[in-house]
């Protein structure tokens, strides 16, 4: 199944994806690297090439890409980090009509890009009403750390009714003591 899915992401992307990176076979390494990496580092696309970070950010915002590829491909994107990947994620977090998913991905790769200075990006979507933006504000503010993202986990924690998004909350406080990051 997870194989129809990859061929189904790739055959839907327009061909401009493919032309701009040298052919078919970057973006289908590209395409492998997040169908078989749940996260993965940059170190884990070097046989991609170079200019992977310009794949990922077009798989993020491709609306006709996988919503699993696409979201791989935020946390990815964040980890690359840089103005591009910065203004992509930002923009795709705030964007509405694309799937929660995404855009509580782009949170946490938003988070991994700029660290503490992504806090005021993030923190409204800790008290928005989609749990699935909320769980993606917790996990992007458990991957950035620091007193102010703890304080805010904590508080937001006291008044959450959602249990996944509690379970979030606690995840990322969890993650922040143990250096998990």
């Amino acid at each position: 199944m997870a194989r129809i899915a990859l061929c189904l992401a790739v055959a839907l992307l327009p061909c401009s994806v493919v032309a701009r990176h040298q052919g078919p076979v970057k973006l289908e390494d590209v395409l492998r690297v997040l169908k078989y990496y749940t996260d993965p580092r940059p170190a884990d696309f070097a046989q991609a090439g170079s200019q992977v970070d310009s794949v990922l950010a077009e798989l993020v915002v491709e609306p006709r890409a996988d919503e699993e590829v696409r979201c791989r491909a935020a946390r990815a994107l964040g980890r690359f980090g840089g103005t591009r990947a910065v203004r992509v994620l930002v923009a795709t977090m705030s964007a509405p009509d694309y799937p929660e998913r995404v855009r509580a991905a782009a949170m946490v790769g938003l988070a991994l890009a700029s660290g503490e200075a992504a806090l005021e990006d993030v923190k409204p979507y800790l008290k928005g009403p989609s749990a699935v933006l909320r769980i993606g504000a917790a996990e992007a503010l458990g991957v950035m750390g620091g007193e102010r993202a703890r304080v805010l986990l904590t508080a937001s924690m006291e008044s959450e009714d959602v249990l996944e998004v509690r379970a979030a909350m606690e995840a990322a406080l969890k993650a922040m003591r143990g250096g998990t990051r």
